[in-house]
């Protein structure tokens, strides 16, 4: 019985780590996102073994990389541009990264993830300013396989610059039971294998 109720155990705490975090960094990727629309990138999360697909797609204008980081380029400044950001498996989104909003009155962002509510981040409020443009959610918000993370400036005039955000991918939850119905059969054919002798 203590055998079975360690098994148990091992799946719990492998369910409740699968959150490993995965870096996407735009900066020095020049030329990469260049003159499209939408691009898709295959990620890998090597904690667990997991390969994913991030979609990022240009709202208002096409897709631009290079040192800095990754933003929208357009013909008409005053028309809103966004980045919309989508994943084929459950996320988490933990951090994310804004190099700046540049060309506006405000350096300001807004943030939709999946179907939460707009967030609006300005300079001068914690861990959002003109230095250092991160946005730490008090807790990881999570998107189901499709929901998107929409980042825009809050000025029409602004133009984004996304350095780096990180998520956690979550695999399927039936992947970490059958782990532990396999190791439950492990044990009771061992115990019946040890009864037999």
């Amino acid at each position: 019985m203590n055998k079975k109720l360690c098994i148990f155990s091992a799946a719990a705490a492998l369910i409740s780590n699968v959150h490993a975090a995965v870096l996407i960094d735009f900066t020095n990727q020049g030329g990469i996102y260049d003159s499209h629309n939408s691009v898709d990138v295959a990620l890998f999360d090597p904690v667990n073994s997991l390969n994913f697909t991030m979609t990022v797609t240009a709202v208002g204008g096409d897709l631009n990389s290079n040192i800095t980081g990754l933003g929208v380029v357009d013909e008409n400044l005053q028309t809103s541009e966004s980045i919309n950001i989508t994943f084929d498996v459950q996320t988490q989104l933990i951090s994310l990264d804004l190099g700046g909003i540049s060309d506006s009155l405000s350096d300001g962002a807004v943030i939709v993830v999946g179907s939460n509510a707009p967030v609006s981040l300005y300079t001068g409020q914690p861990n959002f300013n003109g230095t250092s443009d991160i946005w730490s959610p008090s807790t990881p918000i999570t998107l189901n396989a499709g929901q998107s993370i929409l980042i825009s400036g809050s000025d029409p005039a602004a133009v984004i610059d996304l350095d780096r955000f990180t998520v956690a991918a979550v695999p399927e939850p039936s992947s970490f039971l059958l782990l532990g119905f396999g190791g439950l059969t492990l044990l009771s054919r061992r115990k019946r294998l040890a009864t037999k002798k």
